[in-house]
């Protein structure tokens, strides 16, 4: 993956992993990177931007490997990260890593989700299985 200076056109950081990114998304201070991949590792993990290595890495009550996030999404202020994969929406605390727990009560698979703004909510958007 490449990360470039949007206004000088500089190129910032390249790292490679064996896997398919699936998500991306900056924190809300723009230092972190929240990155999902897919295939080989499975993971969720933080990228510093700043120091340019990998951060923390979300780990699941099986182990330190997750399925491959549909989406992510971080809270306004940054302190908490949601993640959605299969039927399931899982919020994170994003310095530490740590679970706080899934979100329960939604019908279908839940496949882009988002905080309000003001961060009083997180939104879902599902697509229909038959």
């Amino acid at each position: 993956m490449e990360l470039w200076n949007a206004t000088t056109g500089e190129q910032k950081v390249i790292f490679s992993t064996p896997d398919i990114i699936f998500g991306i998304r900056y924190s809300p201070d723009g230092k972190s990177l929240a990155i999902s991949t897919a295939a080989v590792t499975g993971r969720t993990f933080l990228w510093d931007t700043t120091k340019e290595v990998a951060g923390v890495t979300f780990h699941g009550p099986n182990g330190p490997l997750l399925p491959f996030s549909n989406d992510i999404a971080f809270s306004p202020d940054g302190a908490i990260i949601a993640t959605s994969w299969g039927d399931d929406v899982m919020l994170w605390d994003a310095k530490t890593g740590e679970s706080i727990g899934p979100l329960t009560g939604h019908t279908r698979m839940p496949k882009k989700i988002s905080f309000r703004q003001m961060g009083s909510g997180l939104r879902q958007a599902a697509r229909m299985v038959r």
